[in-house]
């Protein structure tokens, strides 16, 4: 559903206009969505607006399942897109019965997970909140810095993080501390 710019092979982030048009194509043909599947942000970055899809799903009665996976460090840093609990402008209203919720978890947990993954994970998110600052800053300087200074080698494109969001997410909000370059006009071959 997200739109695709095709030079970078990219996708955007889904609007709340594409989630409705969505759904009414399912009730043109008598069907109706369980739940709507939100990716945010893609794996390069690019963020949804969140709190748009799930003011629209809640209209229609209908589940937002929201896929955080590649931005699991954006709540601790202000230069970093929100979270989707961040982009809550009202309280998550839970539209799935909560029974249903604790049996698909008991089938997915573990009643003896690894404490070593476990303890690294507590020692990961301790620094995190204890640190954000020295931690994120100098990797998004750094990112800011490295987008700069690849613009200025002939053959090599950098991706404009402004055009790909005006092209593909209106307007949403874009990782910063990611960036895509592409040396196709280098012409290199792989043989």
């Amino acid at each position: 559903m997200p739109e695709c710019n095709s030079e970078w092979d990219i996708s955007g982030g889904m609007t709340a206009f594409q989630v409705e048009q969505a759904l009414k194509d399912l009730e043109a043909e008598n069907k109706r969505a369980s739940a709507v599947l939100v990716t945010s942000p893609t794996y390069d970055g690019i963020c949804s607006n969140i709190t748009e899809v799930r003011d629209l799903c809640h209209s229609y009665r209908i589940p937002v399942i929201v896929d955080e996976a590649h931005g699991g460090h954006f709540g601790f840093h202000d230069h970093l897109p929100e979270t989707a609990l961040e982009q809550k402008s009202r309280p998550c209203r839970i539209l799935v019965e909560r029974d249903r919720i604790s049996r698909c978890l008991q089938m997915l947990q573990s009643s003896s997970p690894n404490n070593l993954l476990l303890a690294s994970l507590d020692a990961a998110r301790a620094l995190l909140s204890e640190n954000p600052n020295s931690i994120f800053t100098p990797a998004i300087d750094f990112a800011i810095k490295a987008k700069r200074d690849l613009k200025k080698i002939s053959g090599i494109s950098v991706l404009k993080s402004l055009e790909l969001l005006l092209e593909l997410s209106r307007h949403l909000p874009i990782s910063n501390n990611r960036r895509s370059i592409a040396a196709r006009d280098l012409r290199l071959s792989s043989r």
